[in-house]
């Protein structure tokens, strides 16, 4: 991974950050994110920048797997009632999930740290 990043790569996940972000209050926009995700993915191959957009489309994918089977859950009697909290729990993930991954970002470092691709990545920065 490099770390020598064009702004322009790194304004493609800000702009997906500030979707994801808006989205705790208007779901849809993260729709839009999920989409700059996708075509700047490419552009930050081999960048920190690229653990980034993986990050939110992950936790995109996740969010949406898990609000889905709460919707099934909800129509289930007694069963209802807990999913109340399990979508209380969700939001907190996702709002974590957000926050972890801008502070990462402000600060330049890849996401997933302790993975083979951050060692290979610290190995390069040596050279």
């Amino acid at each position: 991974m490099s770390n020598t990043v064009n702004q322009d790569i790194k304004n493609g996940a800000l702009y997906a950050y500030i979707c994801y972000a808006v989205g705790v209050f208007l779901p849809i926009v993260t729709i839009a994110g999920i989409v700059i995700n996708f075509i700047k993915r490419d552009d930050a191959s081999g960048t920190w920048v690229e653990s980034h957009h993986r990050w939110m489309m992950r936790t995109f994918f996740f969010s949406l797997l898990w609000a889905l089977l709460m919707f099934v859950a909800a129509f289930i009697p007694l069963v209802n009632v807990l999913v109340v909290f399990a979508f209380i729990g969700l939001a907190i993930w996702y709002v974590y999930r957000i926050v972890r991954g801008f502070l990462a970002f402000n600060s330049e470092k890849a996401m997933y740290s302790g993975t083979a691709a951050a060692a290979v990545a610290t190995a390069q920065a040596g050279s």
